[in-house]
């Protein structure tokens, strides 16, 4: 049954247990989580729940993120800073995902969404790589890649 988000009725424990303080979490995030020092946590069906999963203990251990997979995510991030088609693989995601940058772009353009506060490929200028030392001629390209014994006064 779907709840009304906007709804008055806090009589489910979920609601109750919110507006208490709670923390949604129960204490299971994170490598040191409280549920696991609590000997009472089992009482809540949630953290039982999650310790039915083969991977609730070992998740945090070692290497969560490899590198390969950390270059892989950059390089996304990179060809999405370069385009604003999509890039999936799958055909159908292209066309999905190129239908709502079309009217996402229509909303912008409507004054729906504010434009200093859309998303665009260079809004992802700050996460992308390049070499190091890519920007200095921007500081002052009188002095870019040159040495002082080639002429530049210090």
């Amino acid at each position: 049954m779907l709840r009304n988000p906007f709804s008055k009725d806090y009589t489910s424990p979920a609601d109750q247990a919110w507006r208490t303080g709670e923390s949604p979490d129960q204490g299971t995030l994170g490598p040191y989580r409280k549920s696991d020092q609590d000997p009472n946590s089992f009482r809540n069906s949630f953290v039982t729940k999650l310790r039915h999963n083969p991977d609730h203990k070992t998740f945090y251990n070692g290497n969560i993120y490899s590198a390969d997979t950390a270059e892989a995510s950059q390089q996304k991030i990179n060809t999405a800073a370069q385009t604003s088609e999509a890039t999936f693989k799958d055909p159908g995601n292209n066309r999905l995902a190129n239908d709502f940058l079309a009217k996402y772009s229509q909303g912008i353009d409507r004054g729906l969404i504010e434009e200093d506060r859309a998303i665009k490929p260079e809004n992802l200028d700050n996460l992308t790589t390049e070499p190091a030392a890519a920007r200095i001629s921007s500081k002052d390209p009188n002095t870019v890649n040159k040495f002082p014994s080639q002429g530049v006064s210090v």
